[in-house]
């Protein structure tokens, strides 16, 4: 049985959890990690009988790729997207794909006309739970979803400044906005606010630690 072959463009966390899943499943196999992080891309290869590299693009053009898991800080996406569809390999690329909506428009523009399969790190739709929901919900109309993201301050450096992650509500609770829309519908419109308000004391943080968002899904 021929196995896909699978690279990775990142060897954090996230793409630490990916290959542990492609791991166990038979007909894949992780064939090359690139990270400019050299070391994190050697130690994550020899885990997986891989090659490392240090570069994205010579990892592309040096190996036969079936697929790619794009997994970088979302300041870091810059044109890896536009690489990796050029060469068309299938594309997996964490969330968000962008902190412009006007570039991840056109991402999503360029990609979806290339053909190649393509997802972006939206999983918690594809949970048991929500495909429940999702089942006993049918056709009839959502009068109101409920979400709520709450979580500890992510000690990550870029993390902490807005033009690097986009923030709490960009790089984490977009997990939530993904599965209202996906359980109620496309949005009409949306009223929202946010605020940087008990972790003041983090040196450097310019991004809100709480934010509230309501989405109308239909016009009565």
């Amino acid at each position: 049985m021929n196995r896909l072959g699978i690279g990775f463009i990142g060897a954090g966390g996230v793409a630490r959890v990916h290959m542990k899943n492609i791991g166990q499943i038979e007909h894949a196999k992780i064939v090359a990690v690139t990270d400019i992080q050299t070391e994190a891309a050697k130690r994550a290869a020899s885990e997986y009988n891989a090659r490392a590299y240090a570069d994205a693009e010579q990892m592309m053009d040096n190996e036969n790729l079936d697929a790619i898991f794009l997994c970088v800080p979302p300041f870091a996406h810059s044109e890896l997207e536009e690489k990796v569809v050029a060469r068309n390999i299938h594309l997996m690329v964490e969330k968000p794909v962008e902190l412009e909506l006007s570039r991840a428009k056109e991402k999503a523009k360029m990609i979806e006309s290339s053909g190649i399969i393509n997802a972006s790190g939206y999983c918690l739709r594809y949970w048991d739970l929500i495909a429940k929901a999702k089942e006993l919900l049918g056709n009839q109309t959502v009068a109101m979803v409920r979400g709520q993201y709450l979580s500890s301050f992510v000690n990550t450096p870029w993390y902490r400044h807005q033009e690097k992650s986009g923030g709490q509500l960009v790089e984490q609770s977009t997990h939530i906005v993904d599965l209202v829309r996906y359980l109620a519908g496309d949005v009409q419109t949306v009223s929202a606010d946010m605020a940087l308000t008990v972790s003041k004391h983090i040196e450097g943080l310019d991004i809100p630690d709480v934010s509230s968002v309501n989405m109308r899904h239909f016009i009565v």
